[in-house]
């Protein structure tokens, strides 16, 4: 005498909604393709972890003749752009080089994977030329641009989580 085992299904979501999907199977079960989950927010779904899945599958099938008890996570890829929370620029005064000093303080928040890093931009005008993108490890961003002229320009921060999603302020300086 023989009895069919049956074998279970556990899901992992993160706090997101699940489809039907089934949570028990046998050796007998035909194929079936899981559905895939949705959350709430600005968060992509990049697949499935999980028993006998390497990496991350988004469309994972359990083919007919498998056994064993399964588990699997949905994992999530975080569109939220950081948020900034402070921006100030200051231009502290002339420099040795005959320019002016200028310092740029930057605040972030991203509720996702968390703020990677801080970059600054000088706008091109008249002529186009600006600076490139400077980067910065922390929110204060000193000496790091040495204008000819301040008045007139327009300089940018930019908060850049970890995911590489970013926030913009600018600020044009007019004295």
């Amino acid at each position: 005498n023989w009895e069919i085992i049956t074998y279970t299904i556990s899901y992992s979501t993160s706090m997101s909604s699940l489809p039907s999907n089934p949570v028990t199977y046998t050796v007998e079960t035909e194929s079936f393709t899981l559905n895939n989950p949705s959350k709430y927010g600005e968060f992509s779904f990049v697949g499935w972890s999980g028993t006998g899945v390497n990496g991350k599958e988004k469309t994972l099938t359990i083919p007919k003749g498998s056994i064993g008890n399964r588990t699997y996570t949905a994992n999530w890829y975080d569109d939220t752009p950081p948020t900034i929370t402070g921006f100030s620029v200051r231009v502290i005064g002339r420099n040795v080089k005959g320019g002016h000093d200028v310092t740029i303080y930057i605040e972030g928040y991203d509720n996702g994977v968390g703020i990677d890093r801080y970059e600054t931009w000088l706008v091109p005008y008249l002529n186009g030329q600006g600076a490139g993108r400077a980067l910065g490890g922390d929110r204060y961003l000193e000496d790091v641009l040495y204008l000819d002229e301040p008045a007139g320009r327009t300089l940018c921060g930019y908060a850049i989580d970890k995911n590489g999603n970013e926030a913009e302020a600018c600020y044009t300086v007019y004295a």
